[in-house]
């Protein structure tokens, strides 16, 4: 007797309804894989934006907060294919790098 069942044979043995259910309790926040990484740009878009305001105010915490979404928009990019784009906003992290060391001194 085989006791060990791979992910595979459990799920083919739900009915449609429980691997409906299984489906939903392992997605991210209830959504599916595309609407969480819709929102998690979106996200990012408005982390971006409020970096970008908090920059403009002089505040120095808006190169931390730049350099984290430049580096996420390269990463994203960079998977994505859009090598011109990676480089560019690889480019802008190094440039909020460069902006937060400046303002330490």
């Amino acid at each position: 007797m085989k006791i060990y069942k791979g992910f595979k044979e459990i799920y083919q043995g739900l009915s449609g309804y429980n691997r409906d259910k299984m489906m939903q309790a392992n997605r991210p926040l209830g959504k599916d894989t595309k609407e969480f990484m819709e929102m998690l740009l979106w996200l990012l878009a408005v982390l971006s934006i409020i970096g970008a305001i908090m920059n403009v105010q002089y505040e120095r915490g808006g190169f931390l907060l730049r350099m984290f979404t430049n580096f996420s928009w390269s990463v994203i990019n960079l998977r994505r294919k859009f090598y011109a784009q990676s480089f560019l906003f690889g480019v802008y992290f190094a440039l909020s790098l460069w902006g937060w060391i400046s303002w330490q001194r």
